[in-house]
């Protein structure tokens, strides 16, 4: 097993919350599997954005509760395109970007926006962490509490 993956299961309360990878190399998707799934989370992979609309408009399957982004190898659109796309329609979705770059353009401004960006090598508690907080978020936005 990696190092970046921990061997016992450490799942948590909001187990099975789908995690959409979008624009992962087939490396960084198997590593982000192993160590999302650790953490209790199903994963939907998608490269291409049509797909993704589709996924997220519920048309492959039960929409995401994140999505996950990478910014390196996102086809055919930028990541920060998808980014722009998704929050037009759907405010305040959860969305976390993953760069093996440390500083790659527009991310100070997603992190500012409150899109968390992390870097390789990924800290999964930290990943997991990220992703209970936006989704608790998000769950506050949709019961009209709070506005993004």
């Amino acid at each position: 097993m990696s190092p970046d993956v921990e061997a016992e299961d450490v799942r948590n309360p909001q187990s099975m919350a789908r995690i959409l990878l979008i624009g992962c190399d087939s490396i960084q998707s198997a590593s982000l599997t192993r160590g999302l799934h650790a953490h209790g989370y199903e994963i939907v992979e998608i490269s291409d954005p049509i797909g993704v609309l589709e996924c997220m408009y519920g048309m492959k399957g039960a929409p995401p509760d994140v999505l996950l982004i990478n910014l390196d190898t996102t086809i055919h659109r930028s990541g920060m395109e998808l980014i722009k796309i998704v929050r037009s329609f759907r405010p305040g979705f959860p969305i976390i970007v993953n760069s093996s770059a440390e500083t790659v353009a527009g991310t100070d401004d997603l992190e500012a926006s409150g899109v968390p960006v992390i870097h390789e090598p990924i800290d999964f508690q930290q990943l997991d962490r990220d992703i209970r907080a936006l989704m608790a978020l998000a769950r506050t936005v949709r019961r009209g509490s709070l506005s993004l």
